[in-house]
This record gives structure tokens, sequence and C-alpha cells, in this order.
């Protein structure tokens, strides 16, 4: 890998403006840009890290951040460019045009939210690999999760009524990333999209759940308590392992309330 001199890489940078709105020509200048800054050092599968399915230039985080600040500001000013430029990084079959791409795509104002919507439809139908599906339901989904929240919740619901553990699985990672946001208060539509798959997980499912539950315990601990404690009174198996792997993400008083509950309906 090239040492980085940061005039010099923005200024290399900087000359990919000028094709921000020739999709195929960015393309091209992007793959010659990441080519020259490219770790060969690097072998996939190292420290542990899962190897990628796609490929990588594994390039340099600066060089990453710069190529953000120059091609984000499109989304705002030139939003129908924005989206070309989207669909043209998400067709290269690279990690770092990928991830691009998704970010970008989460900074388009979602005015309408279809062109937005059916893209991240279309990638998590594609099932792509999980590090990609994160950032999917992280960044792309931003705005309409703030902004649009009755679209992002029919999103969300359309996936967890497929049956099908992926596109499941996507669902209650987006629901994570809900709970997860300071602002967020809408606690209801949580429960009400949650609560069949506690009574009923399908396997495929079961870590993703018990993720969901943690995080549920430590933003809202007694809804959340109460929510396996009327689950546990169906003596309902699966909950039961459910309820014992989140015990310990609840305070005191509410882990002795699980485990009177636990007690009471699973006395095995």
């Amino acid at each position: 890998m090239p040492a980085i001199h940061p005039a010099r890489m923005k200024i290399q940078v900087a000359q990919l403006t000028e094709k921000l709105r020739q999709p195929q020509s960015f393309v091209r200048e992007l793959h010659n840009l990441l080519e020259n800054y490219a770790d060969r050092t690097y072998r996939p599968g190292q420290f542990g890290e899962p190897p990628p399915l796609l490929a990588t230039y594994k390039t340099p985080p600066p060089v990453l951040r710069q190529i953000e600040r120059t091609i984000f500001p499109l989304a705002d000013s030139d939003p129908a460019a924005a989206l070309a430029l989207v669909d043209a990084l998400w067709a290269e079959p690279v990690i770092e045009f990928r991830q691009l791409a998704i970010q970008l795509l989460g900074r388009i104002p979602p005015t309408p939210p279809e062109p937005v919507l059916v893209r991240i439809q279309t990638w998590v139908t594609a099932m792509p690999e999980t590090r990609l599906l994160d950032i999917i339901l992280e960044q792309s989904l931003a705005r309409i999760r703030q902004e649009l929240p009755d679209n992002f919740y029919d999103l969300v619901e359309n996936w967890l009524e497929i049956d099908q553990t992926y596109p499941q699985q996507a669902g209650l990672r987006a629901l994570g990333y809900v709970i997860n946001d300071p602002g967020f208060e809408n606690l209801p539509a949580i429960i009400r999209l949650i609560t069949p798959a506690l009574r009923m997980p399908p396997p495929g499912l079961r870590l993703d759940l018990v993720a969901m539950l943690r995080s549920l315990a430590k933003r809202f601990p007694r809804e959340a308590g109460y929510i396996l404690k009327q689950n546990l009174s169906e003596d309902r198996p699966d909950t039961t392992w459910l309820a014992r792997q989140v015990l310990s993400e609840f305070p005191a008083d509410i882990q002795t309330e699980l485990h009177a509950a636990l007690r009471q309906y699973n006395p095995q």
C-alpha cells in the first residue's frame, strides 16, 4: 500500500467531483483511485475477521472518508443524480463500492420515499453478506426511520411476515437500530411487531431475538420484563429459553420477578 500524502490524496479525490453526474465514468475513476491505495499485504480472514464474499481493495479509512466527503453533498444538491450514482456503485461487486452506495442512499431525502425503499428492498432480497446488511439497515434506512417512521414500520412488518429466515432477520435487526436510538419512544410499535416471533421463534431467529431483547431490556427494562412474563405465562418453551438468555441484562428487581415467573410457569 503506498504511503498516503493527505494533500495529494485530497486532490486525487477532488477530481472525482467532475464525474459525479457521469456514473460510469465515476466508477472507472474510482477503481483507478482505489487501485492506487490498495493494501496488497492484506489477506482475507486475518485477525479472526471472516473474509468478505466480495472483492475488496482494503482501502485505508482516510481515503474512504475523503471520498465520502466528496460524494455525500450530491444527495441534497441533486437527489436524482445521487440515485443514479448509487445504482452504478452498487452494480460493482466490490465491498467499498457497495458501502459507498449504501451510505449515499441513506443521505438522499426520502421525499418521496419510494426510490429509497425500492433499492433497500432489492438489496435485502438479494441477501447480501452480513457486513453489508448491517450497514443497509443502519445507514440506508436512517432518514426513513427518523422522518417517515410509518414507512419504516411497514417495511419491517413486510420482512417479518415473509416465511424466510433472511428477511425476518433483517426485520429484527432493523428494529434493533430503532431501539438503540436515544430519541426512540414508540415502544408499542415494536411490541406489536415482535410479539409473533417471541411466541413462536423460528430456530434461525433465536440469536437475533436475543440481541433485540437485550437492547430492549437496557432501554425499557420494565416493559421488556412485562412482555417476557406475559409470554412465559402461556407455557412456551422457546420463550423460556429466550428469557434465560437475557435475564442478566435486567435490573435486579426485574430479574427477581422473571426468576419467579420462570419457576411458576416452567418449574422443571
